[in-house]
């Protein structure tokens, strides 16, 4: 399929020719277009190309197909006519991103981008501007509700006689002050630890004490 010889196979592959001979013999009769194909690789080997290189216009080819109606693609236009209206979407491209001063790669970045987005937030392509301009209005909302809440914290602070400087204050000593009560919290709980065995202990002397008294 490469376009090789059949001595230049054997001796590639270190086995007889006639053993390339049956292969191929073989390959003829369990493939009705084996010998098509074969065509085509002698012929693009000719041409200086490879089967790997040729390979992908042959899917571009079927992708066109499928999407005939969108780029109005008849089944009656040859190979040639297809390429010529998939180049001229290509140029219209090329064209659009020059006039907004983009390149290809980036329109097609983003292309992808606003698909993934779309996609993610489970709405259409076509939906997503009203999306973002609802989203856009709502952090506007929001932003002007922070702003209104910061200026009822800023009166609150002075209505109490304090300022923000000694708010912004307590916050930093926020985690110190955390840091403390647990502290304080282990070192309570080990005391009530002590004052246990303690009771314990002046129990059992108690009792010894008793014990002796009675002897």
């Amino acid at each position: 399929m490469q376009g090789y010889s059949r001595d230049e196979i054997a001796k590639d592959t270190r086995i007889g020719a006639g053993t390339v001979s049956g292969i191929i013999q073989q390959c003829r009769q369990d493939d009705a277009e084996f010998d098509l194909l074969r065509g085509v690789a002698v012929e693009l080997r000719d041409r200086g190309m490879r089967v790997e290189v040729f390979a992908p216009l042959l899917r571009l080819k079927s992708l066109l197909e499928e999407k005939e109606v969108l780029l109005e693609i008849s089944q009656n236009d040859n190979l040639f006519t297809e390429y010529k209206k998939f180049e001229a979407i290509i140029i219209s491209l090329e064209v659009l991103c020059f006039k907004h001063e983009i390149q290809l790669d980036q329109f097609f970045e983003r292309v992808r981008d606003q698909s993934s987005l779309a996609d993610n937030l489970g709405i259409s392509v076509e939906g997503l501007p009203s999306y973002l301009v609802h989203l856009k209005h709502d952090i506007k909302n929001q932003k002007v509700e922070i702003h209104r809440l910061q200026l009822e914290t800023e009166d609150e602070v002075r209505r109490q006689g304090a300022t923000m400087n000694l708010l912004r204050e307590y916050q930093a000593n926020m985690p110190v002050f955390r840091s403390k009560m647990d502290e304080l919290d282990k070192v309570t709980k080990e005391r009530d630890s002590y004052e246990r065995e303690l009771k314990h202990v002046r129990q059992l002397y108690q009792q010894k004490v008793w014990v002796q008294k009675e002897e």
